[in-house]
């Protein structure tokens, strides 16, 4: 972060003595802190951090949808479910009524209805087998669901421990930030005395250059 980001005026060496320097062959030292080298690492890591965390989020949502979808499938088959059931139980009904009617009838007539009793035996047989289909089909949804819920727990779980390292970066970084300010505060204070010391040389060279 530079020194505007930090909202401070930098307090520069004065040209006389960056010329003093150089006269004397002094190099000139790095102005940018080793610390600001670690706030663009911990920022590198907080960049990649959230970049995992939002496509988390998206691939949450999606099994989310899918588990949301998973329920409306298995009510809607456990609906049709009860409704085979019902029309199966009816269907027993007459399978019984049939049978006493045979009973009861004459030979010619009992022709008759031991067809119909067929036709129905045939149609509930056909709608127990429709019906042990799809409980079979719900049975392998609800395994479905349950396996999309685990997985959206353990998503959260992940998420939850990538937030959790996102937010101690973020705070290493609040704390490289306070420490690269005080490294320029105390550069600052540094650049000052040096100020004052080269005006000291520039005086006493002076002194020495009337003295001869």
């Amino acid at each position: 972060m530079g020194d505007r980001e930090l909202g401070k005026a930098r307090v520069a060496v004065t040209s006389d003595y960056e010329a003093w320097r150089n006269r004397r062959g002094v190099a000139q030292s790095s102005t940018t802190p080793t610390t600001s080298a670690r706030n663009e690492g911990l920022q590198t890591q907080i960049d990649a951090l959230t970049q995992r965390i939002e496509i988390m989020g998206a691939q949450m949502r999606a099994l989310e949808e899918k588990e949301q979808e998973s329920i409306l499938t298995i009510d809607g088959l456990r609906r049709q479910g009860k409704k085979k059931d019902h029309e199966i139980e009816r269907l027993k009904d007459q399978c019984a009524d049939a049978n006493e009617q045979t009973i009861r009838t004459s030979k010619t007539a009992r022709t008759s209805s031991d067809s119909q009793l067929q036709e129905i035996t045939a149609k509930t047989a056909h709608l127990e087998a429709e019906s042990a289909k799809q409980a079979q089909t719900i049975k392998e949804l609800s395994e479905g669901l349950l396996k999309a819920r685990l997985d959206i727990r353990q998503e959260r779980e992940a998420n939850r421990r990538l937030t959790k390292s996102l937010s101690e970066l973020r705070h290493k970084e609040k704390e490289g930030l306070a420490q690269y300010d005080q490294v320029l505060q105390e550069k600052d204070r540094a650049v000052e005395k040096l100020n004052e010391l080269q005006a000291l040389v520039v005086h006493q060279e002076a002194k020495i250059k009337e003295a001869q």
